[in-house]
């Protein structure tokens, strides 16, 4: 407040200088009723209110049911997630009834999260896939209405475009991503309640007026981002006819 006083002052000085362009007393006078406005602002906000701390978040956390897939019989691994999650082969424990050669003139590697496994197939390890999940709560219709756009937070340099606030096509309010990498260790072992309280923290940022005991389903799902740190669309140098569409995360 000190520092805009002094900013407000020099430019009231400079706008009543008779020896100063007009132009120039004119911009000052304009920029010196700008920075006027800021200060009364943040000067006069109102100090009343409740921040999110620890404590609040653990009783939203209770509130939430746990996030805890299953198969068949059985929780639900990265791996699993690679190949449909809680109907992946191995979770409803698939049975192989039949294979089949296919000839053809191109290949495209488009395998997801098994991109890396198929290259190495014809002997090309120019690249692995480094499985990065990303964590969902979803809520029932009747919070739907807090927003009618999808509301971004900004964007993390490491972890891309961040948790979101959006409403899915059928009027329910969604909260996540989050961007747990699994060959980072504290990430893979978040536990559910972590997860659900990061999310939480960061959504109640952007839409703080949600009810989490509204919350009915959490899932989780694996994207396929790649050791190169960005997309892979270009042919194998092991073989021109073996297209890479890799790492699409």
């Amino acid at each position: 407040a000190v520092s805009s006083l002094g900013v407000i002052v020099k430019g009231i000085m400079m706008a009543l200088d008779e020896n100063i362009n007009n132009d120039i007393r004119l911009q000052s006078a304009v920029a010196t009723l700008f920075v006027a406005i800021v200060t009364a602002m943040l000067l006069f906000k109102p100090s009343g209110e409740k921040k999110q701390g620890p404590t609040v978040l653990k009783d939203l956390v209770d509130k939430c049911f746990p996030p805890v897939g299953s198969g068949e019989d059985a929780k639900v691994g990265v791996a699993d997630m690679f190949t449909g999650g809680s109907g992946s082969w191995n979770a409803v424990k698939g049975v192989t009834v039949g294979r089949e050669a296919v000839k053809c003139r191109y290949v495209i590697n488009c395998a997801g999260s098994s991109s890396d496994k198929i290259a190495k197939m014809i002997g090309d390890d120019s690249f692995h896939i480094k499985p990065r999940l990303g964590d969902y709560l979803l809520l029932n219709r009747n919070q739907g209405h807090l927003t009618s756009r999808t509301i971004f937070p900004c964007p993390d340099p490491i972890l891309g475009k961040g948790v979101l606030v959006q409403t899915t096509l059928w009027g329910n309010l969604i909260l996540g991503p989050t961007a747990r990498d699994m060959h980072n260790e504290e990430a893979r072992n978040m536990s559910p309640a972590t997860v659900q309280e990061y999310i939480l923290s960061k959504c109640k940022k952007l839409c703080p007026y949600f009810d989490p005991k509204e919350t009915f389903h959490a899932f989780c799902g694996a994207r396929a981002k790649s050791s190169r740190g960005d997309w892979i669309i270009e042919p194998s140098s092991k073989d021109g006819n073996f297209i890479h569409v890799a790492g699409i995360d």
